[in-house]
């Protein structure tokens, strides 16, 4: 901005000199050159002092630099000191976090010796518990001693009142007994001399009988404490058996289940070889028979349900050539493992009624087959459940599709087939029907009737024609799919 106001104000200034010089005036009497010349002079005086100016009027950044320059200097030599104080102090810091790692260092390697030096001092307890077991042993013999001693002080003082009497006695005979008196005396003496050091020795006793009390006391609350953790034990083992008891009752079912199974084993045995010779009747994951049940189901309702779907699939593998036994029926739920664990036939039921009952939905139950099973076998089953609602309304439009009539009728047959194939069977997954279970997943069935009359039809347009597929009734996600063909 600068240097474009100083060009503009210089080329102002070069034509005012021109029209100056021109005009040839003057100024203070001076000649007229002279003149353009202090003209000129002034106007390059005044192109900085009105750049500095307008740009000062016009950038707010160059007013606080031109009025804050200073400080702003002043204020960066002190943030420059800080940083050097920060930096300074950074630095004792580290030295000082380097020494604190060297001391630390050093407590470590105390540390160990400590550790050490507690290993030695535990060996030494030992020791010492030791010469404490000895000294108790010690004690009761000193405490044996102190009752004899005890014994001839009283002894000792009975003899010196039997010496008193006799020395009242034969004082009158004191000049000729004073050697037998003088030889008393010295047994007197000795006497009490003995009796001081019993006495001296009965304290000492008496103190190592106080510290053996309190070692007695210590030994009772060791004792209180063990008694409390043979409780705590006691109460474990009891625990323990209950824990114990459960598993055993947990085994015999199992055993139980075990011989069940066995026995399912033995009488599937002559079936199983002998159905080798028939064809197949069901492969795993088959379906066998579906039931659709009501929401909110309670408990009992649930089981009546599920054994209305146990029925309808036995009657339908009847009809196939399912045979049972006198102990296994021809269609059901039967023993099986699943992830390690032996399921019950009673215990597969109590858990579908389980998850049956209380759903908020209707739902469609399907029974299928567990295992491969041919003509004259029984069949074991699971069983599955999909929710169900509504997915089409009677007379609404499945799917669609354009189909040529002038084609021959093997042509048309064809595109008929891929319309089912494709985009009705599309259109039903996509609103969440359960297809038939097993290999051939299905949605439903069109007559030979059915197909005929729709290539007829469409022959019969001649033409580049529509074809339309609609729901015949309600139908939920359960249901067969029955369809009414429609060509325009």
């Amino acid at each position: 901005m600068i240097v474009a106001l100083g060009g503009v104000i210089a080329f102002f200034a070069d034509r005012l000199g021109r029209v100056l010089g021109k005009k040839r005036l003057t100024l203070f009497g001076m000649r007229p050159r002279y003149t353009a010349t202090l003209i000129t002079i002034v106007s390059g005086i005044l192109i900085p002092v009105v750049t500095v100016a307008i740009v000062m009027a016009v950038s707010s950044d160059v007013r606080q630099w031109l009025q804050e320059g200073q400080n702003a200097i002043r204020e960066a030599e002190t943030k420059r000191s800080e940083v050097r104080a920060l930096t300074f102090e950074r630095d004792r810091r580290i030295q000082e976090n380097e020494a604190l790692d060297r001391q630390n260092r050093a407590l470590s390697e105390q540390l160990r010796a400590t550790r050490g030096q507690l290993e030695e001092l535990k060996k030494r307890a030992a020791g010492f518990e030791k010469q404490a077991a000895e000294a108790q042993r010690r004690m009761a013999s000193l405490n044996r001693q102190v009752a004899q001693l005890i014994v001839k002080v009283g002894a000792t003082e009975n003899d010196l009142r039997e010496r008193t009497a006799e020395l009242k006695e034969t004082e009158r005979k004191k000049e000729e007994t004073q050697r037998s008196y003088d030889q008393l005396n010295q047994e007197i003496k000795d006497s009490y001399e003995e009796n001081i050091r019993l006495q001296r020795d009965n304290e000492r006793l008496l103190g190592d009988a106080t510290r053996l009390q309190r070692s007695v006391e210590g030994l009772e609350r060791e004792k209180t404490s063990r008694e409390a953790e043979v409780a705590a034990m006691t109460e474990k083992s009891e625990k323990l058996a209950g824990e114990l008891s459960q598993a055993q009752g947990s085994l015999d079912r199992t055993l139980q289940d075990l011989r069940k199974m066995e026995q399912e084993l033995l009488d599937l045995i002559p079936i199983s070889t002998s159905s080798r010779l028939h064809p197949l009747m069901y492969g795993r994951g088959d379906e066998v028979a579906r039931l659709a049940v009501p929401a909110e189901l309670t408990a009992q309702q649930a089981r009546m349900e599920l054994s209305r779907l146990l029925r309808a699939a036995r009657i339908e593998a009847e009809k196939r050539g399912a045979k049972g036994t006198r102990n296994i029926p021809s269609a059901g739920l039967m023993t099986r493992i699943v992830e390690g664990e032996s399921l019950s036939t009673e215990e597969q039921e109590r858990r579908l009624v389980e998850r049956l009952g209380g759903l908020g939905e209707p739902l469609v139950l399907v029974a299928t087959a567990t295992v491969n099973t041919f003509e004259g076998e029984p069949v074991a089953l699971d069983v599955k459940w999909f929710r169900n609602p509504q997915v089409f309304r009677q007379g609404e439009l499945v799917a669609e599709t354009r189909v040529d009539g002038t084609a021959p009728f093997s042509a048309i047959l064809s595109q008929f087939t891929a319309f089912l194939h494709d985009k009705v069977r599309e259109r039903a997954r996509q609103v969440g029907m359960v297809p038939l279970q097993g290999r051939d997943e299905s949605f439903g069935t069109v007559t030979n009737d059915e197909i005929l009359e729709v290539v007829r039809q469409v022959r019969e347009e001649g033409r580049l024609a529509r074809l339309q597929a609609f729901a015949e009734v309600d139908t939920r996600a359960g249901d067969t799919l029955h369809l009414v063909f429609r060509v325009r």
